[in-house]
């Protein structure tokens, strides 16, 4: 929607980079928003050691997430290589996106500031480079490890019980970070202090050991959206 409302004397191009034949039914509803315009092609999917070469024939690379990030690796790939990043002012993405500095974000769901951000970049002379020059080094993993500190400890106080393995990964939104136990306890803690706000126990029991591997994180303020599976069917309320 984005790409498609910008004046064509832009002469901006959109790549769609995926594996097309994994969710069928998303892919034919970005097909049927991008109809015929010449300016969006549907690249596919590309091997690995490819990386360089793709980014490497991009000006920006767009990050439209609509749920909360950790730490997407593909922004630190497009810094890497040089190029700014516009994406979505949401969590774990605009941690790293710096609005003018790096890169642009734009509003949750909306494709009328998207496509404002985008314009921005052919319309606003030295933008681009601007944004490109505010790209710092890129750490590599073995030297963001290096650089952690321990900022508070947390103890859910379970026992290990038959077979349990902690292996949640922790999400953040806002100032509550979320983990699960590995009997599925979801328990809410002050992001700053490491404090428990809350736990919850939805009482599930596992079939074969004790574990859990993570959680997800929904904005019950925000529209539901649904897609139907195929035309003339309606979405499940």
């Amino acid at each position: 929607e984005a790409i498609r409302s910008l004046p064509r004397e832009l002469k901006a191009t959109l790549g769609i980079y995926g594996n097309l034949e994994r969710f069928k039914p998303f892919v034919k509803v970005l097909r049927r928003l991008a109809g015929d315009d010449e300016r969006i092609t549907f690249a596919g999917p590309f091997q690995r050691e490819s990386v360089g070469q793709i980014l490497s024939g991009l000006d920006v690379l767009v990050v439209p997430s609509r749920w909360y990030e950790n730490q997407p690796g593909v922004i630190f790939e497009a810094f890497a290589a040089g190029m700014p990043v516009v994406a979505t002012n949401l969590g774990g993405m605009s941690e790293f996106v710096k609005h003018e500095e790096n890169g642009l974000l734009f509003e949750l769901e909306n494709s009328e500031d998207l496509a404002q951000q985008l314009r921005r970049l052919g319309e606003e002379p030295g933008l681009l480079e601007k944004l490109r020059t505010g790209i710092g080094p890129v750490k590599t993993l073995g030297e963001n490890v290096d650089e952690l500190k321990v900022a508070w400890t947390f103890r859910t106080g379970e026992t290990p019980n038959r077979g349990s393995q902690d292996q949640n990964t922790p999400l953040m939104v806002g100032d509550t970070v979320y983990i699960c136990t590995p009997t599925n306890v979801v328990i809410a803690v002050d992001a700053d202090t490491g404090k428990e706000k809350w736990p919850t126990n939805p009482k599930v029991k596992p079939f074969f050991w004790n574990r859990s591997r993570g959680v997800a994180y929904w904005d019950g303020t925000r529209p539901k959206v649904a897609i139907a599976s195929a035309p003339g069917v309606a979405p499940a309320p």
